[in-house]
């Protein structure tokens, strides 16, 4: 049986002079990266939609009084 040598930690790899940067995540680092995203994105969505309904609130109690 031979042993797996393999280095733990891998250079990242330097592109070269006018090609375009690219990511070399894994397929699982970027659906964890994607599912991230689209938590903050919610997130950011919930938290204006309830800011403008706390001032449509606001600006109802003023009307009505």
């Amino acid at each position: 049986m031979g042993a797996d040598v393999r280095p733990l930690h891998v250079e990242p790899e330097v592109a070269e002079e006018g090609s375009e940067p690219r990511s070399k995540l894994g397929f699982r680092e970027q659906a964890l990266l994607d599912s991230r995203l689209d938590r903050d994105n919610r997130t950011d969505e919930a938290e204006r939609k309830q800011t403008r309904d706390r001032d449509i609130g606001a600006r109802n109690q003023r009307h009505r009084a």
